[in-house]
């Protein structure tokens, strides 16, 4: 999220970091337009200070419950679940937590922080101690809609609906394949690194049925995926689809992908959009200055190598460098 222990600790509330954060991630990403609801149990002497932090954001207080299995219960319904003292997250009561839920954090001072259930990306991302904003985050991110936001931006992709069930498109190819309810997908990957794959965390990853096991496939819980480890599982399944000369424009900064998509599509009105008045466009042998020189050659002959360096102005494209000019050089 981008947001230190220190942006999220009220003025005055020094030493005190640990229950504060937790309610002001909650109001942030309230305030982002991030559908959230955090559920807070327990009294305390802070509360009035916690209900005045969270402002119009959907924290329900639930005060104190007595019935200490049916809070571990409430628990393991929860996606993310953190505790502010170490004795929630360690000894019996901790262990009772886990039981139910593998998403438990200790944000106090004093615990040492639950990776249970966490991949090894997440774990080398963060180091020993994730920050508790993006812990209690990182977990409820990645949906169907931003599998899309990422698969529709790369070059050749079209979303066709079969049989009730959406899946991103390479000409005939399918590289992803959403579950009917969207909390799944089915995605390109090579065979044999499949039941590694599964193996690493079976959780997350499962085998597709019976019958497309044949092909280069494999399965995901899009609930227990991040962004950024549903970007490259979608990314490298394109890749498996489409010519080895575009596998690295996903990388180049934006807008070279969707200007390398408009050029192939003749999409000339989005073009426009995309290039910088005097952007520089240096295709083998051909160098082009200026929007409307760039158009007008591109109108007449056929597209050109995607980029090996790209310069982005103003959201525009600014310099176009092909792949072959930089091998060259």
């Amino acid at each position: 999220m981008g947001l230190s222990e220190d942006s999220c600790t009220p003025a005055g509330s020094r030493g005190r970091r640990a229950h504060t954060c937790a309610v002001a991630t909650a109001r942030t990403l309230h305030e982002w337009g991030v559908p959230v609801r955090l559920d807070v149990y327990g009294d305390g002497p802070h509360r009035g200070e916690l209900i005045a932090l969270a402002g119009e954001a959907p924290v329900v207080f639930h005060g104190h419950l007595a019935d200490r299995d049916e809070l571990a219960r409430r628990l393991a319904a929860a996606d993310v679940a953190m505790s502010v003292c170490p004795g929630e997250t360690s000894g019996a009561g901790g262990a009772r937590r886990r039981r139910c839920t593998d998403r438990v954090g200790d944000l106090g001072p004093g615990g040492a922080w639950r990776t249970d259930g966490l991949t090894a990306a997440h774990a080398q991302r963060w180091g020993t101690r994730p920050t508790p904003v993006a812990a209690a985050t990182v977990l409820v991110v990645t949906t169907a809609d931003a599998v899309r936001r990422v698969g529709l931006a790369l070059p050749r992709t079209y979303e066709r609906e079969v049989r009730g069930r959406w899946k991103l498109k390479v000409k005939q190819i399918v590289y992803v394949a959403f579950s009917r309810d969207e909390l799944a997908m089915g995605f390109g990957f090579p065979k044999a690194e499949r039941d590694g794959l599964v193996a690493s965390d079976p959780e997350t990853f499962f085998l597709p049925p019976t019958s497309d096991l044949r092909y280069q496939w494999v399965c995901a819980q899009l609930t227990r995926l991040d962004d950024d480890e549903m970007r490259e599982l979608v990314v490298d399944a394109w890749r498996m689809c489409v010519p080895k000369m575009l596998h690295e424009l996903p990388e180049q900064p934006e807008p070279a992908a969707a200007t390398w998509s408009a050029m192939e599509a003749g999409e000339w009105g989005e073009l426009r959009d995309l290039l910088h008045p005097r952007v520089e466009l240096l295709d083998r042998d051909v160098l082009l200055r200026g929007r409307s020189a760039v158009l007008a050659h591109l109108r007449n002959h056929s597209t050109p190598r995607p980029p090996g360096e790209v310069e982005v102005r103003d959201g525009r494209l600014y310099r176009w460098v092909s792949r072959t000019n930089r091998i060259g050089t």
